[in-house]
């Protein structure tokens, strides 16, 4: 599904590295385009995602082989979330997605044009297939129906089935997770729950919300013992109805998958618990059964063996906690503007009330 990257990205010096330096010269030349192509960037007024920028290039073009648009995307412009996302290795991560892992999942993933990284410095550009066309969902408007819900974690399970105890297959450079990390990574969110009670979203949350957050800013570490070790599998790991599109014009494999910048090996059920979580809560509740027993039937259709209902739920609600590390994330990503604040306290309190509607945090009595 990857088509030829035009240049090297991997040995050229110089590509643009924001949305600014985007030329029509560089775009027509990575592409092969005829120099007489028109290239115009379209950036939208609302922010699309936190981890990058990103532009549409509308292009037009006599060669009917040049797409007539793509998404650009570059490391976000913010000095301050630029270098936690380079520093995350974002880019590098995608990058070595799209090279070695998408041409071999089962799902739909963007067609990519060009993807180049500065090796040194992590900082990158990609440009890939425009999906716009196809429906999007944002966290504050209607969310996915149920049928396009059972669409989606039909589609999650396929990706799940295809590694389910295979990483080793798996490029070397993708994230394991291996115990010291793990814990380093645990002990940073623990921290950053301990900044989020300080800052003007713990105004969001109601009572039992609050004594949750509060757990977490003292407890978080005592996930030590939740490390996935068993039944792994590729995961993307940010997976969430903004990350998605749907192909209404493509009825058998409808859903689009994007953003794969953290994507690694670990548990299914937590990238699922990880969706259901920033749903809003009433209409995770609603549909949360027959979503769990959808994905478990898909599971098991698709190849995955000794892997029961109970196992799987016990994995779900593990998932449930760790999705909450978003926060701590999102505090350090996002400029808390009111209408930031508005949505990521709603956003918070959706995953607050998962936690405490499963009882997760009675994981935490334990390490």
């Amino acid at each position: 599904m990857v088509a030829s990257f035009g240049r090297d990205a991997f040995k050229l010096p110089s590509f643009p590295t924001s949305l600014a330096e985007v030329t029509s010269e560089w775009v027509t030349g990575v592409l092969g385009a005829p120099k007489r192509s028109d290239v115009t960037i379209r950036i939208p007024q609302a922010r699309i995602g936190y981890g990058s920028e990103i532009g549409f290039l509308d292009i037009a073009s006599d060669d009917p082989a040049v797409p007539s648009s793509l998404v650009v995307k570059v490391p976000p412009k913010d000095r301050r979330t630029r270098e936690a996302v380079i520093q995350f290795g974002a880019f590098r991560r995608e990058l070595m997605f799209y090279r070695s892992i998408a041409p071999h999942v089962p799902i739909r993933t963007p067609k990519v044009y060009v993807m180049e990284l500065d090796a040194e410095t992590g900082s990158g550009i990609l440009l890939v297939e425009d999906c716009s066309q196809m429906k999007s969902f944002l966290f504050g408007q209607s969310p996915p129906t149920l049928d396009q819900l059972l669409q989606t974690v039909t589609t999650l399970a396929k990706l799940h089935a295809a590694w389910w105890d295979k990483t080793e297959a798996l490029p070397q450079e993708v994230n394991r997770h291996d115990p010291e990390t793990w814990n380093a990574w645990l002990a940073d969110i623990q921290s950053g729950w301990q900044q989020w009670q300080s800052s003007p979203l713990s105004a969001y949350l109601d009572d039992a919300a609050a004594a949750l957050c509060q757990r977490l800013s003292g407890d978080f570490v005592n996930c030590s013992n939740l490390r996935p070790s068993t039944n792994l599998t590729l995961c993307h790991m940010d997976f969430h109805i903004q990350n998605l599109f749907y192909d209404t014009a493509s009825e058998e494999d409808p859903v689009v998958v994007i953003d794969w910048d953290s994507c690694g090996v670990g548990c299914g059920p937590h990238d699922l618990a990880y969706l259901m979580s920033l749903l809003p809560t009433l209409h995770r509740k609603d549909n949360e059964s027959e979503i769990l027993q959808r994905y478990h039937e898909e599971l098991l259709a698709n190849g995955v063996t000794g892997y029961d209902e109970e196992a799987m739920y016990t994995d779900y609600r593990i998932g449930s906690l760790l999705a909450t590390s978003l926060q701590p994330v999102l505090l350090n990503l996002v400029a808390l503007d009111s209408e930031a604040l508005h949505l990521i306290g709603s956003l918070a309190s959706r995953q607050l009330q998962m936690v405490v509607d499963h009882k997760a945090q009675q994981l935490l009595d334990t390490r």
